[in-house]
């Protein structure tokens, strides 16, 4: 393994077992999730065990997530080991400085702390010290306007950090928001920090517009529904059947009548009432064909004609209605 600091196996893979194991005593209610917690930490540590150290830190990454630094403080010393033996000090010492944050809160709060943490906290602050004695150290401090930062190929990081790097010359790529990007040459020597704060230069102002109305925009609003015009044309058809049904008696009533048959008064009377109906049911159809020839021409023709057109920066509307 590339660590030079004498951790041997046995102790860690006892305080991988302490760190799958977060606090059982001071939450024996959670037991069952503390027990799945465990099972993927040792998936992490198969994986660490065979070299793959990537993967150990895709496994345990999460673990360190979901149970936070106060409870997984203990895992964040096995993601450091495993970060430095991926080649990636930068973010070892992060997750040291964790398991050395986690321990001292734990301690500060009144929790006994195990002799094998004790033991590590004090080989992990001597390892954090001898990475930062080995490395050069750039600070990069935030900026709303970086979008990520890239150290020579590492991949790109956003928000503040510390890139640990090697003795000699680095790129440091500063992508902005706007996409543009500010390359900066960085020599450093180890044991040296480089503060690098990503004051990149302000966006040129924008040109003022000149005010200009907006292209009038119209839309089309019909005062009478689609429907009215259907309803009334099937009105029409139906009010048809009582004429039919009236012509028809009067017909028949003619027939029967008629010569050789020498009608009577009252036949005369009945016959000429049932005419006089047939004339009168076309009032029917007659004023629902009108009023279903009107609603057609005002539907085809009763267009309004809506403008909307913008009013300044305001963003106001006016509203102009027309017919024809």
């Amino acid at each position: 393994m590339s660590i030079p600091i004498r951790f041997s196996l046995a102790v860690a893979v006892a305080l991988s077992a302490a760190a799958a194991g977060v606090a059982r005593a001071e939450e024996p209610d959670d037991e069952p999730a503390m027990v799945a917690l465990r099972g993927r930490f040792r998936d992490g540590l198969e994986r660490y065990r065979a070299g793959d150290f990537d993967e150990a830190i895709r496994v345990w990454e999460p673990l360190l997530s979901e149970l936070g630094p106060d409870k997984g403080y203990r895992i964040a010393f096995d993601l450091g080991r495993a970060y430095e033996s991926s080649g990636d000090a930068s973010r070892a010492v992060e997750r040291f400085e964790l398991f050395l944050r986690g321990a001292d809160s734990a301690e500060a709060r009144g929790v006994a702390l195990p002799e094998l943490v004790i033991a590590l906290r004090a080989q992990v602050r001597a390892r954090v010290a001898a990475l930062i004695a080995a490395h050069g150290r750039i600070a990069i401090a935030a900026s709303l306007r970086a979008r990520a930062v890239v150290v020579d190929a590492a991949p790109p990081r956003a928000g503040a950090f510390v890139a640990f790097v090697a003795p000699g010359r680095h790129r440091v790529t500063i992508e902005a928001d706007d996409g543009s990007r500010d390359i900066r040459e960085v020599v450093i020597e180890a044991g040296q920090l480089v503060s690098l704060p990503l004051a990149l230069p302000p966006a040129p102002p924008q040109p003022a517009r000149p005010w200009a109305p907006a292209p009038l925009a119209t839309r089309a609003e019909r005062r009478v529904h689609g429907g009215w015009v259907w309803g009334a044309w099937a009105a029409t058809a139906a009010s048809l059947a009582l004429p039919a049904l009236a012509y028809s008696n009067a017909a028949a009533l003619h027939d029967q009548y008629s010569a050789p048959h020498v009608p009577t008064s009252q036949e005369r009377s009945e016959y000429n009432l049932a005419r006089s109906l047939a004339y009168v049911s076309w009032i029917g159809p007659l004023l629902t064909g009108s009023a279903a020839t009107l609603l057609s021409v005002w539907y085809a023709e009763g267009v309004r004609v809506v403008v909307v057109p913008s009013v300044g920066a305001s963003g106001g509307q006016v509203e102009v209605g027309g017919s024809f």
